[in-house]
Formats: C-alpha cells, sequence, structure tokens
C-alpha cells in the first residue's frame, strides 16, 4: 500500500514537471536538460540607458540561436540575446514535432508585476530522439498560437552544428 502511494506522488510530480523532463527511459520525443542565464543586462524598452551595458551596439547583444547535434538522436538549441520582461522569475520549454517538424515553446511564468524594462537571457534546451533527415524548427515565444515566432530548417545529421538569425 505504501509503494502504491509513493508512486503516485512520483508520478504526480512528473506530471507537473511539464516541457522540460529528464526522463530518457522512453523514446518518446521530449526536451531535456534545460537551464537559462537568468536576465543578463536590463535595459528600458524607451530608450532609458542600460544598467551596465551599452545596447548601441546591436551587433554585441544579437539574437541568435546555436544548434548542434549531440548523442542519442538529440538536437541542442541555444537562444542567445532572447528577451523577456526583467521581472520574470522563471522561463520554460515545451516542444512538439509533428511530420518532421519541431514546435518549441520559449513560455515565462507571470510575472508578479509588470515592470517597465525587459532584459535578455541565453536558453538552453535539448530536443529528441531525433532520425537523420530534413527537419523544420519552430520558436514560438509565449504560445504557439501567437504570431509571435521564426523557423528555419536543418538536416539533422551527426556533426550538424550551425546558427540562426531569427527574423521575428
Amino acid at each position: 500500500m505504501k509503494k502504491n502511494a509513493i508512486l503516485g506522488v512520483c508520478a504526480a510530480m512528473m506530471l507537473m514537471l511539464g516541457g522540460c523532463s529528464s526522463d530518457e527511459s522512453g523514446k518518446e520525443f521530449h526536451v531535456r536538460n534545460c537551464a537559462n542565464t537568468g536576465c543578463k543586462k536590463t535595459f528600458m524598452t524607451r530608450g532609458v540607458s542600460t544598467t551596465d551595458a551599452d545596447f548601441s551596439d546591436i551587433s554585441e547583444n544579437e539574437e541568435y540561436i546555436e544548434y548542434k547535434a549531440l548523442g542519442g538522436g538529440y538536437l541542442s538549441l541555444n537562444h542567445f540575446n532572447t528577451i523577456f520582461n526583467c521581472a520574470v522569475s522563471q522561463l520554460n520549454v515545451q516542444a512538439v514535432i509533428e511530420d518532421h517538424v519541431i514546435k518549441v515553446l520559449e513560455k515565462a511564468n507571470e510575472p508578479e508585476y509588470l515592470a517597465n524594462c525587459v532584459c535578455p537571457f541565453d536558453l538552453y534546451c535539448e530536443v529528441g530522439p531525433l532520425t537523420e533527415g530534413d527537419y523544420k524548427i519552430f520558436i514560438y515565444k509565449g504560445s504557439y498560437d501567437g504570431a509571435d515566432y521564426t523557423h528555419f530548417s536543418i538536416t539533422y545529421k551527426t556533426g550538424l552544428n550551425g546558427i540562426y538569425t531569427p527574423q521575428w
């Protein structure tokens, strides 16, 4: 009886973890190893100077996505300088796949308050497992049905390594 209760609690906890799971026991497509830098620098949305950097040099702060094939059929996605409200305390990554189209959702928790600033975050995750072949990758911010997304194509195979600059 005690064993069933423990298993039930473990199953409930796994469901609450949601989009970023480290469970690799099955071969179903999933997200694993999520991480983010937190707010790297704060800058105001109305052109006020930054707290610790000058954002007039966009090349230093350019948004881009590095992607790389990993062992076991996984693809790492490292999204540099993705912008969220500076009051955000947690970011979540979810992903689904259908017919070689990978949809990745980057979503922030609801902040306790809406601050009048935004800041860049670096957001990392791995998706898979994948088989060799051509894929389209859509990166969404906020929700899958929103207009805020970018996309690019890859050919997944050993040695894949590239950079994509989003066009929002």
